[in-house]
């Protein structure tokens, strides 16, 4: 995953070019598109609200300048302030500065971090952001080929579509909370029994939305073997992410981790949603039968093995498998998705049982969840609580 360097000691602006050569080591700032036909760059940005209303953010940009001494043809950093009014339209006026960036090759950095190919937005401070306000994006490339996406950003939005001779981009999402330490050698101990005492050193809300480049040119992030195939998405509020991985030829499993505490003690609730295509799959694991399963099961594992109580949904449509689930909690849980391929019947779902809570006096209870299976069309979730009910438009198994 990418980490951004420090962007000290920027010297002179160096000239706006409308493509980007993918053969030249660089980092690029992404500029506004002049016209309907221009690739690499900016077309617009949208702030959508609560309630649906939408409208187009104006963009400043400021000082474009290049870091010498990288290695790279260009390496350039500019600040853009986007405004927008907030919470709804004819809102408060309000603004947040980012970084867009577009990069052909591996750079290594004089500092800690490494950039690598891709795209990336970065908010540099989202603070005073509304938590309802939804910012997307609409870039335009020639060459980019994600091989990765991590968006690290709630109500998650990524769209792919061909255009004359490039691709066009639709990315984006609201803001969300980490939890994170200051001491990067903490996040090995999560994966650890003391991994649940642990408290964060602090929070911190952000935006940063990453897609990562099967290079042409130089090394990747990720293995490009099956970038022509598709790619996994996925957005979450972990501190730590790993790539899926195939449990068993009908079981793919995704490792997330973040402190199990806040810093004020309380226990750090988890987000996770993912986007899996199944030509993707196939490609990765050959032979695997969760791509021939017509429904799918999810369920989130702490680190002793206990299933966890937590609000999820799996949805098919399109050759694409969605997962969602929320609630649940850290240090290091494993997200399973199951597929029914194979199974001679259904089995009934096993009972859950919570686990136990670390937070100081708090008071247990015997009490077991339920699991209620909901069904609209060929779409599924399975909704788990004290009282569940199917969401709006599915009704129960």
């Amino acid at each position: 995953m990418m980490l951004l360097a420090s962007f000290a000691n920027l010297s002179k602006a160096t000239a706006i070019e409308l493509a980007v050569d993918e053969s030249k080591k660089a980092m690029i700032a992404m500029q506004a598109c002049s016209d309907p036909e221009q690739l690499d760059c900016i077309e617009k940005v949208t702030v959508t609200h609560a309630d649906g209303s939408s409208k187009e953010a104006t963009l400043t940009f400021g000082t474009l300048n290049n870091t010498q001494g990288m290695g790279a043809d260009r390496y350039e950093n500019q600040k853009i302030t986007v405004r927008y009014e907030s919470d709804r339209l004819g809102g408060p006026a309000s603004a947040t500065d980012i970084y867009v960036n577009l990069k052909t090759q591996w750079i290594d950095t004089p500092g800690p971090g490494i950039q690598v190919p891709g795209f990336n937005i970065m908010f540099l401070n989202v603070t005073n952001i509304s938590n309802t306000d939804v910012f997307t994006f609409t870039i335009r490339t020639s060459w980019l080929k994600p091989q990765n996406v991590a968006l690290y950003a709630k109500n998650a939005i990524f769209k792919k579509e061909v255009i004359p001779g490039g691709t066009r981009f639709t990315l984006g999402g609201s803001k969300l909370t980490q939890a994170v330490f200051d001491d990067g050698s903490k996040y090995s101990l999560l994966y650890r029994p003391e991994g649940e005492f642990l408290k964060a050193d602090r929070t911190q809300d952000v935006i940063s939305l990453i897609v990562d480049h099967a290079a042409k040119y130089s090394k990747s992030a990720y293995p490009t073997t099956c970038a022509d195939s598709g790619y996994p998405v996925a957005s979450s509020n972990a501190s730590s992410a790993g790539q899926p991985k195939l449990k068993s030829p009908n079981e793919i499993e995704y490792a997330i981790a973040a402190p199990h505490f806040t810093p004020d003690g309380e226990v750090f609730q988890g987000y996770f949603q993912a986007e899996l295509n199944t030509n993707y799959l196939d490609c990765v694991w050959p032979g695997n039968q969760l791509t021939k399963s017509t429904e799918f099961s999810i369920s989130i594992v702490d680190d002793k093995g206990v299933q966890q109580v937590a609000t999820t949904s799996v949805g098919f449509k399109n050759s694409v498998i969605s997962i969602r689930a929320y609630g649940f909690h850290y240090s290091a849980p494993t997200i399973k998705l199951e597929g029914n391929f194979g199974k001679t019947a259904a089995t009934p779902s096993p009972s859950l049982t919570p686990s136990p809570s670390l937070t100081p006096n708090t008071v247990s209870s015997t009490r077991l969840p339920q699991i209620l299976t909901c069904v609209m069309g060929k779409r599924t979730k399975k909704v788990t609580g004290f009282n569940p009910k199917c969401p709006t438009g599915y009704k129960k198994k």
